[in-house]
């Protein structure tokens, strides 16, 4: 029952995101942002922490070290058993309020053994990674 709900859940997540605002900024490929965001939960999945930070946008790789993503995420994908698939996607556009900076959001359910994870992941113009969040 708790695995409906946390899907359930995250489709409702990502429909809200597709109805708001899906389209992407101009600059942006939806593939090539997709793909991005798949290779960084590969690298999440293989707990290539080192790779997921080398991901990260100049300015941001001392914010986030490796060493705090694998405390930080660690027990939880421990938790969630192996990697299966992901379910669904959805991709829309934000700007930053403070900077007019405009990002790509990726949003993918990941469905795997023992229940399902979603991960927020934001993009710069050169697909430099500036936002991760797995719920």
């Amino acid at each position: 029952m708790k695995k409906v709900l946390i899907f359930f859940l995250a489709l409702c997540l990502m429909f809200g995101l597709s109805g708001c605002g899906a389209s992407l900024p101009d600059g942006f490929e939806e593939e090539s942002v997709l793909n991005a965001a798949k290779a960084t939960v590969e690298k999440i999945n293989a707990l290539d922490y080192e790779g997921v930070t080398s991901e990260l946008r100049e300015d941001l790789k001392e914010a986030i070290t490796s060493q705090q993503l694998e405390e930080a995420w660690d027990a939880r994908l421990e938790e969630l058993g192996e990697f299966e698939e992901i379910r669904d996607s959805a991709l829309k556009g934000t700007k930053d309020q403070s900077t007019g900076e405009e990002y790509a959001v990726v949003v993918l359910a990941c469905a795997y053994e023992n229940g399902t994870a979603i991960y927020t992941l934001s993009y710069d113009q050169e697909l430099a990674l500036v936002g991760l969040y797995m719920k």
